[in-house]
């Protein structure tokens, strides 16, 4: 007698010199997925602070 537990993901960020921050709910932490957020919101050499999900290893590769 399990239950369906439904639940997303939400990728945030905020920029301390603006104040200007933003919040996109993803379906799934994949890799590929985070890179491509981080790509398209992130500044280059950012300061990322994530928890240690499987597909947080690689970023540091991606700059």
């Amino acid at each position: 007698m399990g239950r369906i537990v439904r639940s997303c993901c939400i990728l945030g960020g905020y920029d301390i010199t603006t104040g200007e921050c933003f919040f996109v709910q993803i379906e799934n932490k994949t890799e590929e997925l985070l890179v491509f957020f981080i790509r398209n919101f992130v500044r280059s050499s950012t300061l990322i602070v994530a928890d240690c999900h499987a597909s947080y290893r690689n970023l540091n590769i991606y700059g």
